[in-house]
């Protein structure tokens, strides 16, 4: 059991209380019309970038670049400058929380949810739309740069609990959801097992 805090604007935890909620995918928050301390534009992505990178050689040779294996022969050259390669994760849902009861915190938002058990709370969304959802991972997320240089390097795998070290701060607790179908932006929809979450302190506004 695990005891998160949604930190959320008034208008939108007061929603939440009855029972609405809107879930994102990776795409939704790499959106560019986010707030800055929301939108990560790798949210689900890896990139490594080659910069003026040329792989020239006098014998036979391998080079990797990105975990991709580049053969050069006697004399061949393989121009790779100014290249992205890019890893991205099958489309989530990600439900975003912070271990953080702090007011403030967070200055675009005013209000914050305490959820005493997360775990629980995904349990009752996963049951409640099983339309939307086979399912969802919980955890941590760790903080590591998702931009690296690629040559001479096996790449990284990008991964949902993954985000840039820009947001170490926010010491965030997510939920992964698994989807059932096609993945939109966002799904956003109601249920009375959430606004019955709030009567049985579940969820409460604490601030």
């Amino acid at each position: 059991m695990t005891t998160v805090f949604k930190h959320m604007t008034l208008e939108n935890a007061q929603r939440l209380s009855r029972g609405e909620i809107r879930i994102g995918s990776f795409s939704y928050y790499r959106d560019a019309e986010h707030h800055a301390s929301i939108r990560d534009e790798h949210e689900g992505i890896t990139t490594g970038l080659t910069h003026d990178a040329v792989i020239t050689s006098a014998t036979y040779q391998e080079t990797i670049v990105a975990g991709l294996k580049f053969v050069t022969d006697t004399g061949g050259t393989i121009d790779v400058s100014n290249s992205s390669f890019i890893r991205a994760l099958p489309p989530v849902y990600i439900y975003s929380t912070t271990l953080i009861n702090a007011p403030g915190r967070f200055p675009q938002y005013d209000t914050i949810i305490r959820i005493e058990d997360i775990e629980l709370f995904g349990r009752i969304i996963v049951d409640c739309r099983r339309d939307l959802f086979n399912g969802y991972h919980s955890g941590l997320v760790n903080y590591k740069e998702q931009v690296y240089a690629a040559m001479n390097h096996p790449g990284i795998e990008p991964d949902p609990f993954f985000k840039s070290s820009n947001f170490q701060g926010d010491q965030e607790f997510r939920l992964a959801f698994i989807p059932a179908g096609e993945v939109e932006s966002h799904v956003t929809f109601s249920l009375n097992e959430i606004r019955n979450a709030f009567r049985t302190g579940l969820c409460s506004i604490v601030t």
